[in-house]
């Protein structure tokens, strides 16, 4: 939660006031600058902002897995085909990493352009 206030408040603090000063001095109300001026220009910050909540997201899987143990639909100490009652199957472990990673990987390389931007936005002024 502080993430989101943190990264969201720079990112509308970065946007100059004379912009929001000119769309007042247009005419535009309080509701109209938000929506059709500061909210465009804050897309790149709210990208980001989209990209870390879904990768907290994504890798919070580990909590409610440790809680519920009694539920063993991802059991990924399975023995499988290793000789030995108390052996890890690393293979499956690895396996089942790579495959979590996929989603994650998908969804950055989408927005990419647009997390670097709001990543770097209040780097150069």
């Amino acid at each position: 939660m502080v993430t989101i206030f943190f990264l969201m408040h720079n990112t509308f603090k970065d946007i100059p006031k004379e912009i929001r000063e000119s769309a007042m001095v247009d005419g535009a109300g309080e509701w109209r600058t938000y929506f059709q001026i500061l909210l465009p220009l804050a897309e790149p910050g709210a990208v980001a902002l989209m990209v870390f909540t879904f990768m907290n997201i994504w890798n919070d899987f580990m909590l409610p897995y440790v809680l519920l143990d009694r539920l063993k639909i991802y059991d990924i100490h399975w023995p499988a085909c290793v000789p030995g009652e108390n052996a890890t199957n690393y293979g499956l472990i690895f396996g089942g990493t790579l495959i979590s990673m996929i989603p994650s990987i998908i969804v950055y390389l989408i927005f990419h352009k647009q997390f670097v931007e709001g990543m770097t936005s209040g780097s150069n002024k």
